[in-house]
């Protein structure tokens, strides 16, 4: 059985302190690169990325379970 590399054994915890942060764009796949080009989406990228700055934000993020938010209201 082979070991996993660290790109096939997931993404780091969410919380990691070495990984906090908005995934920057160059990082993205494209298709999540045209996505956050629309400005309303953006402008959401930027608010999660400022309110949660220690936090590891990427498209894949579940809002519930990466960033603790169980409501918006």
């Amino acid at each position: 059985m082979r070991a996993q590399s660290s790109e096939q054994a997931g993404p780091p915890p969410a919380a990691s302190p070495a990984f906090a942060g908005a995934l920057s764009a160059q990082h993205m796949t494209e298709a999540d690169r045209l996505l956050i080009e629309d400005p309303a989406l953006r402008s959401v990228w930027d608010w999660l990325a400022r309110r949660y700055p220690d936090r590891r934000l990427t498209p894949e993020a579940s809002l519930s379970l990466d960033l603790g938010v169980d409501s918006l209201g």
